[in-house]
């Protein structure tokens, strides 16, 4: 089944599971990483990435991340990782250039060093699995070691309002 940014079932996912009233696609991308050269993303929160009105509808309605893996992945192709239960904490806003791309999470304590990096995830996806999770969840990936590459699909959806006015 193929999920794109509005599909019924998706929607209606978001909708039921995460409890986010009218969502809408803020942010859809495709992470790619070569054999042996995609590099890392440092430990983030999608939400410090939010601006102007999608960052308002998520402080207001909420919103939720989903993760599809094109390709398998796993801790040595450079998977999707996250630090469970940073959703609960403080937004980290990173808009202020402390992001650095190039940063591995290999760092001690990783991008931040207020992020618990003792509950540290990298589920194994195979091709078509998805993930939901919270825009405000810490998460990253290291480099592909992998002689394999690693695609996922992103998509960003913040909540709304039921009437179309607003």
């Amino acid at each position: 089944m193929l999920f794109r940014s509005k599909h019924a079932a998706l929607l209606q996912l978001i909708r039921d599971i995460c409890s986010v009233p009218s969502p809408r696609c803020a942010v859809d991308q495709i992470n790619t990483k070569l054999a042996r050269v995609g590099t890392g993303f440092p430990w983030h929160q999608d939400s410090s990435f939010l601006v102007g009105d999608a960052r308002a509808r998520l402080a207001r309605y909420g919103g939720a991340n989903t993760v599809l893996a094109l390709d398998r992945s796993t801790r040595s192709t450079g998977g999707f990782e996250v630090l469970a239960r940073t959703h609960t904490g403080p937004v980290v806003d990173l808009r202020g250039g402390r992001y650095d791309a190039s940063a591995s999470l290999d760092m001690e304590g990783g991008q931040d060093p207020d992020w618990d990096t003792s509950r540290r995830l990298c589920p194994t996806l195979e091709p078509g699995d998805a993930l939901l999770f919270s825009p405000y969840l810490a998460h990253g990936s290291g480099r592909n070691e992998s002689a394999q590459r690693r695609r996922i699909a992103t998509l960003w959806f913040v909540g709304g309002s039921a009437d179309p006015a607003e």
